[in-house]
C-alpha cells in the first residue's frame, strides 16, 4: 500500500498492478506513513479532520488543522477494504500526560502530537509506536496497541531524551525500538539514537555524536 496526498492505492501482485482504496476517514487528509502488523494496516494521516477551535467537532471543515490521527484495517485485499465500514474509527493521536526526558510528568491539554511534523511510525507484534519528528524537545513518541479496527493508544506522550537537532526515524525488530536524529553540527556534535526495550513506553539515549567525516 501507499500513500499519496489523501489518496490510499493497493497492490496484491507484488506492485505489478494498483487499484485506488476508499478515502476511510473522509477527504482533506494527508498520509503520513503506513505499517502493517498483527494482521492490520495502519495510517497515520494529518488533515482536515474538524475545527481547530473545537476539538469535539468531528465533521471536516476545508481547514487543515495540523494534528495527526491514525486509523486502521484489519482486512488484506482491496475487495475487503474498499468501504468505510471496513475500516475503524479515526483516532486523534493525544494522551492526558506529557513525560520530558528526565521523567517528570505534566498535564497539558490539550496533549496533541503535530499533524506536520508526525510522520513516522515502527510497528512489530501489534505495537505500534508514532514519532513526531523535530529539534528537542519537540522529537516525541505516542505508543498504541493495535488489534483489526481496533486501536488502543496509551495515556503518555513521551518527549525523547535527544540533546540536540531534529529527530527523524524510528524502527523496530519487535523487541529493541531505536530512534535516529542529527545530533549538532559543530565540534564531536553527530548523530544520535534513543533506545527502548518496552515498546516505546520510555527511552534511553545509548549513542551520541555518529560522525564520518563532515557526515552525521
Amino acid at each position: 500500500m501507499f500513500g499519496q496526498k489523501e489518496n490510499l492505492y493497493f497492490s496484491s501482485d507484488d506492485a505489478a498492478s494498483w487499484a485506488f482504496l476508499v478515502q476511510p476517514a473522509g477527504t482533506g487528509h494527508e498520509i503520513r506513513d503506513i505499517v502493517f502488523t498483527n494482521n492490520t494496516w495502519v495510517v497515520l494521516f494529518d488533515g482536515d479532520y474538524h475545527d481547530n477551535s473545537d476539538p469535539t467537532d468531528q465533521t471536516p471543515d476545508g481547514t487543515p488543522d495540523q494534528q495527526a490521527y491514525v486509523i486502521t484495517c484489519p482486512a488484506s485485499t482491496s475487495a475487503n477494504m474498499d468501504a468505510t465500514g471496513d475500516w475503524g474509527t479515526a483516532q486523534l493521536l493525544t494522551g492526558t500526560t506529557l513525560r520530558d526526558a528526565a521523567g517528570n510528568t505534566s498535564t497539558p491539554d490539550p496533549n496533541l502530537l503535530h499533524g506536520v511534523t508526525t510522520r513516522r511510525m515502527a510497528a512489530a507484534g501489534g505495537r505500534v509506536v508514532f514519532l513526531q519528528c523535530g529539534a528537542v524537545p519537540n522529537g516525541r513518541t505516542l505508543a498504541a496497541d493495535v488489534s483489526g479496527k481496533t486501536c488502543t493508544l496509551e495515556d503518555t506522550v513521551v518527549i525523547l531524551p535527544f540533546t540536540e537537532g531534529p529527530v527523524n526515524c524510528i524502527a523496530t525488530d519487535g523487541i529493541t525500538w531505536l530512534v535516529g536524529g542529527d545530533g549538532g553540527n559543530t565540534a564531536a556534535d553527530g548523530g544520535e539514537i534513543c533506545r527502548s526495550t518496552d515498546g516505546g513506553d520510555t527511552w534511553t539515549l545509548i549513542v551520541n555524536a555518529i560522525q564520518s567525516a563532515t557526515y552525521k
